[in-house]
């Protein structure tokens, strides 16, 4: 009994060892996370696929170890040693067959076993990781939209549908991408009837694209799952059991011209199409029989409306409108002139102005020497020329306005006839002088004192001289200068003056001293200094006092000499 009992003990012993053991040892797996990734190639999280060239295994440890082995579907690929905290492993490059040889399995698992020194690992961690080297395949195909299901021809916005197909047993298509004509289709996904998935994007024919009647042209094609694995198609045609006309017709009109005012009721028709089924022209809004070469004939005056439609069998059209106008009548004018058939001084200015159509080309003539000039009416229809009358010679003379609209309707007129005459001369008063060729302002001219010069401050500005307007005279500021007093002229004249005088006296003062001083005059010597004198400065006078007789002797004479006065 007591043998059973110790048996039982040793047994129970046992299993709380063994409970203990792999508590610790489970605890301690737990307590650490790994992580498994793949690189080079298209990596996606939790994938390893046919692009990939290796992996990496990585973990957070709790304690340093000193052997690590690692296990990928339970066969050892690798070991390490000495390893303290962070745990990280990298597989370096592998080629597609050693990836393929390891990850056998659609869910692989990989293992870290850590050791201490015991024999037995101490710690196991294990991940797992999708491997997936399988590209996605199918089938492209094209069908008509069911819009134009029936049509035998596409054209230009008619749409054509393609759809990728995916392989049986495929069904982890993560995107379709391809272009066509260099514009890149967005493809959708199509849940079906049997549960599968088809991939479908839309073709819009445009302009310019090339017709096409077996397939059409895929480019860039690829498909791609979720693993990342890569099926590229490269350029493909896709086959189709229609035709695709992708050019409409060609179509220009040459007459009428967009904008175009025409001056007749009658427009030619001229126009080219090529490419096309049908046509349809249409003159304001209504259906025509005409067809190119043909004239638009009685159309009203006002804005006019052309338009010409062409088709192909693809329903490709083309359209082309042009609006033009028709006006058959001249311009209106109402001229306003300032001759108004009066007479022109020679010299003034002559204004004619007038009104008439915005825009309007305005011609002035005026004969007899021809003058012309040319101006464009204003937004109002108002026009105004200024002419210089000394263009014109003395006369008679008649002026026209032509007025010419847009549309080429044209319209003349003779405004006004004037005469040209010569500027009558202004009348003189009695005590002016005529009139100068050159005017000037009339001035003073009477010698005044010369005053002693002013001082700085004593000087006053004198005013600016005004025009003066007198009948009779011409002045202008303008046309003359007020001339200034020329003090030194007259200081000169008057010096001339008095040297004059003095000069005078001096022969008369000189001449009665020297009689008066003579105390011996010769008979004769009397008679030759008078006839001298007076052949100088003319006959004299003499006059003797009442006292004396006329019979005076010589004697007498000379002894009365001082009392005679003479004069010349």
């Amino acid at each position: 009994m007591q043998k059973v009992f110790r048996k039982l003990s040793y047994l129970v012993a046992a299993i709380c060892v063994s409970i203990i053991f792999s508590y610790n040892f489970y605890a301690h797996a737990a307590s650490a996370s790994v992580s498994v990734s793949a690189v080079g190639g298209n990596v996606v999280d939790n994938y390893i696929n046919s692009t990939n060239t290796g992996f990496i295994i990585s973990a957070e440890l709790d304690e340093a170890y000193q052997k690590a082995e690692i296990y990928i579907n339970d066969s050892k690929f690798s070991e390490i040693y000495n390893i303290e905290g962070r745990f990280r492993f990298e597989s370096g490059d592998l080629d597609t067959a050693s990836i393929h040889k390891w990850f056998n399995k659609e869910l692989s698992s990989v293992e870290i076993k850590l050791y201490q020194e015991d024999p037995s690992p101490q710690q196991v961690l294990s991940a797992n990781i999708t491997a997936d080297f399988d590209a996605p395949s199918g089938e492209f195909s094209a069908k008509r939209d069911q819009l134009v299901e029936t049509k035998s021809v596409l054209g230009v916005g008619d749409r054509v549908i393609l759809t990728f197909t995916p392989d049986k047993g495929v069904n982890d298509v993560k995107s379709v991408s391809a272009k066509i004509y260099d514009r890149a289709l967005t493809w959708q996904p199509v849940p079906q009837k049997d549960g599968s998935i088809v991939y479908q994007a839309v073709y819009v024919i445009q302009e310019g694209d090339r017709d096409q009647s077996a397939s059409l042209p895929l480019t860039e094609v690829a498909v791609q799952d979720n693993a990342g694995n890569l099926n590229s198609y490269g350029n493909i045609q896709v086959s189709i059991d229609f035709r695709i006309d992708a050019n409409s017709p060609q179509l220009t009109i040459a007459s009428p011209l967009e904008d175009k005012v025409y001056n007749s009721k009658d427009v030619p028709l001229d126009f080219s199409a090529t490419g096309y089924d049908t046509l349809k022209i249409f003159l304001d809004g209504n259906l025509t029989s005409l067809t190119a070469g043909q004239n638009l004939e009685d159309l009203s005056d006002g804005v006019h409306t052309i338009k010409i439609e062409a088709a192909d069998s693809a329903k490709n059209t083309i359209v082309k409108e042009v609006s033009f106008s028709v006006d058959t009548v001249a311009p209106p004018i109402t001229p306003i002139t300032s001759p108004d058939g009066g007479k022109i001084e020679q010299g003034s200015t002559i204004v004619f102005e007038g009104v008439s159509e915005a825009g309007a080309q305005i011609t002035l003539e005026i004969f007899s020497e021809p003058q012309v000039l040319q101006t464009v009416a204003d937004a109002a229809g108002k026009w105004r020329f200024e002419f210089d009358s000394n263009k014109l010679s003395l006369g008679t003379h008649d002026a026209y306005v032509t007025v010419a609209d847009q549309a080429g309707n044209s319209f003349k007129l003779k405004i006004a006839t004037f005469e040209v005459e010569k500027p009558e001369s202004p009348k003189l008063a009695l005590n002016e002088q005529p009139r100068q060729e050159t005017p000037l302002i009339s001035q003073d001219v009477t010698p005044k004192v010369i005053s002693r010069p002013q001082t700085q401050t004593q000087a006053q500005v004198q005013p600016e001289p005004q025009e003066v307007a007198k009948e009779g005279k011409i002045s202008s500021a303008e046309t003359a200068r007020v001339p200034t007093t020329n003090w030194g002229a007259w200081i000169l004249l008057l010096a001339i003056v008095a040297l004059a005088s003095a000069l005078a006296a001096a022969g008369y003062y000189g001449y009665e001293w020297a009689i008066a001083n003579s105390s011996v005059v010769k008979k004769g010597q009397e008679v030759e200094i008078i006839e001298k004198i007076e052949k100088e400065f003319g006959k004299r006078e003499t006059i003797v006092s009442p006292k004396k007789s006329e019979n005076l002797s010589k004697k007498d004479i000379n002894q009365d000499t001082p009392r005679r006065q003479a004069r010349w």
